[in-house]
């Protein structure tokens, strides 16, 4: 996991990510300290990048895909922000070069084996629980259950949204497309379960759907693009969900789009482990929260019963029009505590943040984002749960004036004993036109 943030105002915004990694292996996790996880999109134009999620895609590191785009980027640049993540999200396609077909095939032998083996889970569950209820079971009643879990399952994906991005897309045209590798892998993963013609077609719209539809169940990555465009004064943020490949077309959902603007002075968007952000904004952790607005629930849903209960003397009938009289005014109590609970919240906790950060130069910014990062880090370190967010804190402060500037930067190499690196970072800058100023602002 991680911990990231963006925090933006007119002026500038400011963005922080931590540095740990978890390596999820069959003898344990294993958590390093020294991962890059924010970059800048280009070397001359006010944008940067933060991954968080899986450190891959497809089988090929992040940094190296960042880095690649930048140097095919070279000195390019766009209108708006939007233009600059449609770009990069169309550098992220099988024809350009950095996605072998072995590795897109892996994708999704492992996606479609991972789903099909939780669903011969699901049904193994239910033979042995029908065993122990009847005895025995037979083999028409084993295919009857493979068939129910089966449909259950298909019913969950087939009322799910088909994800933008594949609108165009059709099912039936995919089934038939990728059925031989489907049933291999069914093959494969069900062996010698009676499955019925209707549970193996099923399996295979499950299969088709498990990318088709807007469910991200398993590995993701999270793709933060911020800062300006050419024709932008303000800066704006989008995050994008990406995972994989369908029919050579890439597998993504946008998840945030931030922008400020004359009305909108200010943001603080927090990424992945986002809980200690919250807290601090709002006053309350959000667990603590949901587990307060779940218990009041109930709580007030079973106040009317326990009242009603005790007037033994009334009638069963004046019983139940008592209660309904109770049932209403408490809901309407609570919609009342609701309200004033987030009253109370957005005018003490929130507001105030949001007024001071619409004012904050950019160093106090790019302190207030290195220091929610730590809190988070220092939450995971004092407690029982696993480092997930630690080591160095990267930040950075874009402007549309000044660009991308780094405030806090490690580096696995020491910079003094390194000069060629820095000698050969624009090397891929095209020369200046005549009078056009370079990176630096002089004029060529």
């Amino acid at each position: 996991m991680t911990a990231e943030i963006a925090i933006m105002n007119r002026g500038s915004i400011a963005l922080a990510a931590d540095s740990a990694v978890t390596l999820q292996r069959p003898g344990g996790a294993k958590i390093y300290n020294s991962v890059n996880k924010l970059f800048m999109l280009s070397k001359y134009r006010p944008v940067g990048v933060m991954v968080y999620g899986q450190a891959e895609f497809i089988g090929v590191p992040w940094e190296t895909i960042i880095k690649e785009y930048r140097k095919r980027l070279g000195m390019e640049s766009f209108p708006s922000l939007c233009d600059y993540v449609k770009h990069f999200l169309n550098f992220l396609a099988p024809d350009s070069g950095l996605f072998s077909q072995e590795e897109r095939d892996r994708y999704f032998h492992r996606s479609v084996g991972t789903c099909f083996v939780g669903i011969k889970d699901r049904i193994n569950k239910e033979v042995k629980k029908f065993i122990g209820d009847k005895g025995g079971i037979t083999q028409g009643q084993v295919s009857n259950t493979c068939t129910a879990v089966v449909k259950a399952t298909w019913t969950s994906y087939e009322k799910a949204e088909t994800l933008p991005c594949f609108q165009t897309l059709s099912l039936k045209a995919l089934v038939s497309k990728y059925q031989p590798v489907i049933e291999k892998i069914r093959k494969a993963v069900f062996e010698n379960l009676p499955l019925s013609s209707s549970a193996e077609k099923l399996l295979s719209n499950i299969a088709i759907s498990l990318f088709l539809k807007d469910r991200f169940v398993g590995p993701i990555s999270g793709v933060v693009i911020a800062g300006f465009g050419e024709s932008e004064h303000f800066p704006s943020l989008v995050s994008v969900l990406v995972d994989g490949f369908l029919d050579d077309q890439l597998r993504q959902k946008e998840d945030r789009n931030q922008t400020i603007s004359a009305k909108n002075s200010a943001a603080i968007i927090p990424f992945a482990q986002s809980e200690m952000v919250h807290t601090f904004m709002e006053g309350i952790d959000p667990y603590y929260h949901r587990f307060l607005g779940g218990y009041l629930g109930g709580f007030f849903e079973k106040l009317p019963l326990e009242i009603a209960d005790g007037l033994r003397a009334l009638r069963s009938k004046a019983k139940g029009k008592l209660t309904e009289r109770l049932k209403a005014s408490c809901m309407k109590l609570l919609e009342e505590l609701n309200k004033q609970s987030d009253t109370y919240r957005r005018d003490n906790h929130v507001t105030p943040i949001i007024e001071a950060v619409t004012f904050l130069p950019k160093d106090e910014l790019a302190a207030m984002a290195e220091s929610l990062v730590n809190l988070t880090s220092f939450k995971r370190r004092i407690s029982m749960d696993a480092e997930t967010v630690g080591g160095p804190i990267d930040v950075a402060v874009i402007s549309k004036g000044d660009g991308f500037i780094w405030i806090k930067r490690k580096h696995y190499f020491e910079p003094k004993l390194n000069p060629a690196f820095f000698a050969n970072y624009y090397m891929d800058r095209k020369p200046a036109e005549e009078g056009e100023q370079d990176a630096q602002g002089i004029k060529n």
